[in-house]
């Protein structure tokens, strides 16, 4: 078959090397398949090797479940859409360790049965807006991957910053104590080993230096409960990097906060890849942190302890001690007391639905 090509569609594939696809001819559809014989690379060949073995089927049959998709794709891009959102939708929930028999629980009240999680049609028919945007919240990831419209699960950026505003992120915290989702805080370094790492950082505060750099993030770890069932769910906050003074005193208020309220704090170390991944949004972090708080850690209790010869950082205790009680370094941390005793003494607040909700007008009167 032969396509002659028009001016747009030769402006096109000089820009984007693809030529556009041909539809097929009514004679063509009538035509009787043929045998085709593939001879491919061998790197390619070993890859569908390897993924052939995962999935349980033959290179034949993984080859045409890929060229089935890619038609598809091309011919139906409506349902190839639909179909996106089906396949998210199922992988969210196996990410985070929920059964597809399971699933229908989380919504109640029958708005999901278990007989149109088998078929994508009955699935995207029983899939309202209200409840994408509802399990986007709970999970905390972006509508958009949701729909297809953006790889990335969760915001560039991360989902808010911790960097002047760690009044924000102290409120968060105690927010999602009175809600009885456990939070704890992960302090996330980059570093590609397990090694020096406290003492590279004291190094690293120092001075400012970008031979010195060392990034630093912060990921809140939070459980919600459906019905019976405990999902860990992540806020991820912008990084920055530690040796810049006022990003690490805010940093260390912050650690001030959770030793005060009793609110768990580790540290983690991550390789630049995985850090990367983490902090671009190139994959979701319940992928990435499961398993690292075990084995890739540090301990960020040590740069709050009163001992010159055991904290590393111990010149910058008093700093940080002031930051939290008078403010400055630019930290917004003015209404640290208040969050203080929301976590410490809940009762002593003056309206804790409110404050929940966000109001301190209460609070601050």
């Amino acid at each position: 078959m032969s396509q002659k090509l028009t001016l747009k569609d030769r402006i096109l594939t000089l820009v984007s090397g693809v030529p556009p696809m041909p539809e097929l001819t009514e004679s063509e559809l009538a035509e009787q398949p043929r045998g085709i014989t593939i001879r491919f690379r061998p790197e390619v060949r070993k890859f569908l090797d390897h993924q052939s073995e995962h999935l349980g089927c033959s290179i034949q049959d993984l080859v045409s479940m890929t060229m089935t998709s890619i038609m598809k794709a091309s011919e139906q891009p409506l349902a190839s859409d639909l179909e996106i959102v089906c396949t998210r939708f199922r992988q969210l929930f196996e990410l985070h360790g929920v059964s597809t028999f399971d699933i229908p629980d989380l919504f109640g009240d029958g708005k999901l049965s278990r007989s149109s999680l088998l078929d994508d049609r009955l699935l995207v028919d029983s899939l309202s807006d209200e409840m994408l945007k509802d399990i986007c919240n709970k999970f905390n990831v972006q509508l958009d991957w949701l729909k297809g419209n953006s790889d990335q699960p969760i915001p560039y950026s991360g989902h808010y910053q911790f960097y002047k505003n760690i009044g924000y992120v102290a409120y968060q915290l105690a927010r999602y104590t009175l809600k009885s989702e456990r939070p704890r805080v992960l302090f996330i370094i980059k570093h590609e080993n397990a090694f020096q790492i406290e003492e590279e950082m004291a190094e690293a505060a120092k001075d400012d230096s970008s031979d010195k750099e060392i990034p630093i993030g912060v990921v809140i770890e939070r459980n919600l409960r459906f019905g019976d069932r405990s999902v860990r769910v992540y806020d991820v906050l912008k990084s920055e990097r530690w040796n810049y003074k006022k990003c690490r005193v805010q940093l260390k208020t912050l650690m001030l906060f959770c030793q005060k309220t009793g609110i768990s704090f580790d540290g983690v170390r991550l390789t630049s890849a995985n850090f990367s991944q983490l902090f671009h949004s190139e994959r979701f972090p319940v992928e990435i942190l499961q398993n690292a708080n075990t084995t890739h850690a540090w301990f960020p209790d040590a740069l709050l302890w009163d001992n010159e010869e055991r904290n590393p950082e111990y010149g910058e205790l008093a700093t940080v001690f002031e930051c939290y009680s008078k403010g400055g370094y630019e930290a917004s941390a003015r209404y640290l007391h208040i969050h203080e005793k929301a976590v410490k003494t809940p009762w002593k607040l003056k309206d804790v639905d409110a404050y929940i909700d966000g109001s301190l007008h209460q609070e601050t009167t």
